[in-house]
């Protein structure tokens, strides 16, 4: 962008180069400076207090959607999961990881597995649900998706019981399910050294699980962050644009039958999460969609 808008690079202007188009890591690096809201950070890690040009929260946005970018690219994965990333383990809220593991006959399964309940990525939080198998929850979520897109009485429905209840105060029960997740969250964090100190860990489990702690939190903050900007909005002006992005959607539904990537980005585009629970031996899920619609689907 910056190229195409004729900005010249830094060697260019300093006269030290002949570089005429900006390389993607120096951008990189420009948008996570954090000289950008007061702090300057120079030889061995001395910082300084400098004039912010933008609010913290701006920058966390900014980074937040890096991390969404990268989190959701195809280069991440080896394999087709529809709901990667945008599905939640509705047993505890941690979000689910995409995993797969050989069958006795020899064919690859595909899973969705709660990162609470994952040994590999197990956190503070304990969680015990089985995995959801990728093969019923991928269907049954672009099942939902097509019919939502296809047919105008469900969309109609679905929009006229979500605004039975003004947006700000469904946003506001979330804000609030969200600050305590996050209370609890830090809570058990300031544990973590107790616990150390009463021998539970050692120093490296210790750091280890801080760590992934300290990511939850971003995490969730980030998603506050989020909740806040949609606190800022109106109901009606939310779902006058996807009124007036249906049209597109529903072209390229018909494209999207064919091909996995096309289904992947209306599922992305349409702003989906995908919560998973287990029921009296039953898999079922909970489609969201912004602006507080929800449906609850049994899969298995």
């Amino acid at each position: 962008m910056l190229t195409e808008a004729g900005v010249e690079t830094w060697s260019k202007r300093r006269g030290v180069g002949t570089r005429t188009v900006w390389n993607v890591s120096t951008i990189a690096r420009i948008i996570g400076n954090q000289t950008y809201v007061g702090r300057w950070t120079y030889g061995g890690g001395g910082v300084v207090d400098v004039p912010a040009i933008i609010t913290p929260e701006q920058f966390e946005l900014v980074a937040a959607v890096r991390r969404r970018n990268s989190d959701m690219s195809p280069r991440r994965t080896k394999r087709e999961y529809l709901v990667r990333r945008i599905a939640r383990c509705d047993a505890c809220g941690s979000k689910c990881r995409a995993s797969s593991r050989m069958s006795k006959a020899g064919s690859v399964c595909l899973y969705y597995r709660c990162s609470a309940a994952s040994s590999r990525h197990r956190s503070v939080v304990s969680c015990k649900a089985p995995a959801f198998r990728a093969d019923t929850a991928d269907p049954a979520a672009w099942a939902w998706v097509a019919r939502f897109l296809s047919e105008p009485e469900v969309l109609a429905a679905m929009v006229e019981a979500a605004q039975d209840q003004p947006q700000r105060e469904r946003l506001g029960k979330e804000l609030e399910h969200l600050e305590a997740v996050i209370a609890r969250k830090a809570d058990r964090r300031g544990r973590l050294v107790d616990l150390y100190l009463d021998q539970r860990w050692s120093k490296a489990e210790l750091d280890q699980r801080r760590e992934r702690l300290d990511a939850e939190l971003l995490e969730r903050e980030t998603e506050k962050v989020a909740l806040l900007q949609q606190l800022e909005q109106s109901a009606s002006d939310e779902w006058d644009q996807l009124a007036g992005l249906r049209s597109e959607l529903v072209d390229g539904l018909r494209a999207a039958e064919g091909s996995f990537e096309k289904r992947r980005e209306l599922v992305l585009a349409l702003g989906l999460e995908v919560g998973l629970w287990w029921e009296d031996g039953a898999m079922l899920a909970e489609m969201r969609l912004p602006g507080g619609l929800r449906e609850q689907v049994v899969m298995a």
